[in-house]
C-alpha cells in the first residue's frame, strides 16, 4: 500500500481527513480518504500523487498529531514470532525505498479504547524490534535514513511506514509523555508545557522563556499556566476574579489582579501572552490579535474552545482575525494552531511577533512592576476560561 496515514485525536478523524485532503489537492493529489478510530489514510487516485501526500507534514496540520507515508500491511503474529515478522517486513520496506536502514523507530497505536489497551505492546515491541533492527545494522542514530513508523490499527495487523523526522512528530502517537508536576494547582499546567515543547524549538526556549520575562495569563485561575510561567522564573500578572492558589504569591514572581481578562490592559509590554479562556473562539483571537498589534505582547499562547461543527472552518476563522489585526499594522509574524494532546474540544494556537510594524505606542512604564504587587480589586468577570510580510501557518 501506498498512502499517508494521519493519527489524530478520537471523534476528530472527520476534520484531520478533510484538512489533510484539502493540502494534498492543493499541492496536486486527489486522494481517497479512509477514517477510522483514531485515525485516517489517504491513498492517491494516480500514482503521481504519493508524492505530494509524502511531502505532507504533522507541522502542515492543525488536527494531526502524526504522519507517515504508509508502505506496508503485514498480519501480526501472537508472542514471539511478532518480532521476526516485523523484523522481515521492515527489510523489505528499506530494499523496496533504496535504504540502507532507519534513523529511528516509532511502534504506535490508535489513542481510542481500544488502541490504548495496546500501548503496552507498543512498548514491548519498540524494544524488542528495536535491537532486533539495530543487530542486523538496519537502526542507529547514524542512518542518514527516515524514521520507521510500525502503526497496529488493531491487534492483528501491523503498518510500517516512514516519515522525514524532521517533518514528523518525535514521540508515539504524537504524545509527548509528560508528568503532572507536584506543585501545580491544575493539570492545566501540562497543557501549556506541551505547548511550549510543540511551538518553541528545543534550542530556543532557555532565550524565549527565560528568568525575568513578564507574562500576562488571562483567565488565569485557579493558576496552571500562571504555576508553569513562574516556574520558569517568569514574572506573572495573573488575571482573574475567580481565586488563585495561595502559594502563587508566595513565590513573588506572581501578582493577582482582579479584573475583567477581555478589558485589563498591562502597564508595560509583555514578554508572554497566554490565555484559556472559557468564551467564543472568535473573540479569543480579537483579544490575542489587538494585544499583539499594540505591542503589548511579543508572544502569545492560547486556547480555542471549538463547537461541535465546522470546526476546522472555525480556526480558519479565528487565524484571519488575528491575522488582519497584525496585517493592519505591518508586522512580520508567525502564527499557527495544533490540537495537542491535553486539549479536548480545543485547539491551542501559538502566534509570535517577528517584526513590529507602525503599532500605537505602548503604555507607559511602570517601574512599581518591576517588584510583586499585591492583589489588586478591579470590576469585571475575568475567566479562565501579512499585510504581505506577515505569514500565518495553520498548523503545529
Amino acid at each position: 500500500m501506498r498512502g499517508l496515514v494521519v493519527l489524530c485525536r478520537a471523534g476528530f478523524e472527520g476534520e484531520a481527513a478533510a484538512e489533510a485532503s484539502e493540502i494534498a489537492r492543493a499541492r496536486g493529489a486527489e486522494v481517497r480518504t479512509v477514517r477510522a478510530d483514531g485515525h485516517a489514510l489517504l491513498e492517491p487516485r494516480e500514482p503521481s500523487g504519493a508524492a505530494a501526500l509524502a511531502r505532507l507534514s504533522s507541522l502542515d496540520l492543525i488536527f494531526a498529531r502524526q504522519v507517515f507515508a504508509g508502505q506496508e500491511c503485514v498480519p501480526l503474529p501472537v508472542g514471539d514470532e511478532a518480532v521476526p515478522a516485523l523484523t522481515e517486513a521492515a527489510w523489505r520496506v528499506a530494499q523496496g525505498l533504496g535504504l540502507r536502514g532507519f534513523s529511528s523507530l516509532l511502534v504506535e497505536a490508535p489513542d481510542t479504547d481500544g488502541g490504548r489497551r495496546l500501548w503496552p505492546t507498543c512498548g514491548r515491541l519498540a524494544e524488542g524490534l528495536g535491537a532486533a533492527l539495530s543487530e542486523k545494522g538496519l537502526l542507529g542514530p547514524r542512518s542518514p535514513g527516515p524514521r520507521l513508523h510500525v502503526f497496529l490499527p488493531n491487534p492483528s495487523e501491523a503498518l510500517l511506514g516512514t516519515s522525514d523526522p524532521g517533518r514528523s512528530s518525535p514521540w508515539p502517537m504524537g504524545i509527548p509523555r509528560l508528568r503532572f508536576p507536584s506543585g501545580a494547582p491544575s493539570r492545566s499546567a501540562l497543557k501549556l508545557e506541551e505547548a511550549f515543547l510543540s511551538f518553541v524549538p528545543e534550542g530556543e526556549r532557555r532565550v524565549r522563556l527565560r528568568p525575568g520575562m513578564r507574562a500576562a495569563d488571562l483567565g488565569a485561575s485557579p493558576g496552571g499556566w500562571t504555576w508553569y510561567l513562574a516556574s520558569r522564573g517568569l514574572v506573572v500578572a495573573a488575571v482573574d476574579n475567580g481565586p488563585l492558589d495561595r502559594t502563587l504569591l508566595e513565590t513573588g514572581l506572581v501578582e493577582h489582579i482582579r479584573a475583567d481578562a477581555f478589558t485589563w490592559r498591562p502597564p508595560r509590554a509583555m514578554d508572554w501572552l497566554v490565555c484559556d479562556l472559557v468564551a467564543p473562539p472568535a473573540r479569543v483571537a480579537k483579544l490575542v490579535g489587538v494585544w499583539a498589534s499594540r505591542g503589548r505582547c511579543r508572544e502569545a499562547v492560547f486556547n480555542l474552545k471549538l463547537p461541535s461543527a465546522g470546526r476546522l472552518a472555525q480556526v480558519r476563522r479565528c487565524a484571519e482575525i488575528i491575522s488582519r489585526e497584525l496585517d493592519r499594522c505591518g508586522a512580520r509574524y508567525s502564527l499557527r494552531f495544533k490540537q495537542l494532546y491535553h486539549d479536548r474540544e480545543e485547539v491551542t494556537g501559538h502566534l509570535r511577533v517577528e517584526e513590529a510594524g507602525t503599532t500605537p505606542p505602548a503604555a507607559p512604564r511602570d517601574p512599581k512592576l518591576r517588584t510583586p504587587l499585591r492583589s489588586q480589586p478591579a470590576g469585571g468577570a475575568g475567566r479562565r476560561g501579512r499585510s504581505g510580510r506577515g505569514r500565518a501557518r495553520h498548523s503545529t
